[in-house]
């Protein structure tokens, strides 16, 4: 820890647009935030670890501010109720980030995401299953002072039910990662 941090500033603006109506709901967001004092970590070979010091990562990572750091991107959420019965939605979402004092990318900001999900639920209301696949891109966008490392894109597909005994009260089950996908 640094108990000497500066508390972040946070500039931000978002244009957002949505639209609902019976069936279709629809939902943008463009992003823009520039930020001073933003907190974040680097790893610091000056300090090596006390607990397994032989393990890897050999040195801790300190916290400290940097001057400036900019984050732009988007997310777009639509949802479409085919029949009383049957629906669908997707998401798309994505941020950018700088750390412009170290001229490199902003530390554990996720790629590209996007999740797309079919949902069939029962006149009543008391019975649902949805099926669901997240789609992740590839991350080359890391932080050298944070020790990231890229990471490959990957495909997810997870599975729910639903059981509503009261309107007050849900139980689920779910198995997610059916097809057992290895990922970062």
């Amino acid at each position: 820890g640094n108990p000497g941090l500066d508390p972040e500033q946070n500039y931000q603006a978002d244009l957002i647009y949505s639209y609902s109506s019976d069936r279709l709901m629809l939902e943008t967001d463009l992003f823009y935030s520039y930020m001073t004092d933003y907190i974040t970590a680097a790893v610091n070979s000056d300090i090596r670890r006390v607990y397994m010091p032989n393990q890897d990562p050999k040195y801790v990572k300190q916290y400290t501010n940097i001057e400036e750091a900019v984050q732009r991107g988007f997310e777009a959420k639509m949802s479409y109720q085919l029949l009383n019965t049957l629906g669908f939605r997707g998401s798309v979402g994505y941020t950018w980030a700088k750390n412009l004092e170290w001229d490199e990318p902003l530390p554990e900001i996720p790629p590209l995401e996007s999740t797309l999900a079919a949902r069939y639920e029962q006149q009543n209301g008391r019975y649902w299953a949805e099926l669901e696949l997240r789609l992740v891109g590839e991350q080359d966008r890391v932080a050298p002072s944070f020790n990231e490392s890229a990471t490959g894109g990957f495909e997810v597909v997870n599975a729910y039910l639903g059981y509503r005994p009261l309107d007050d009260l849900e139980i689920r089950a779910s198995i997610e990662n059916i097809f057992y996908a290895t990922y970062y």
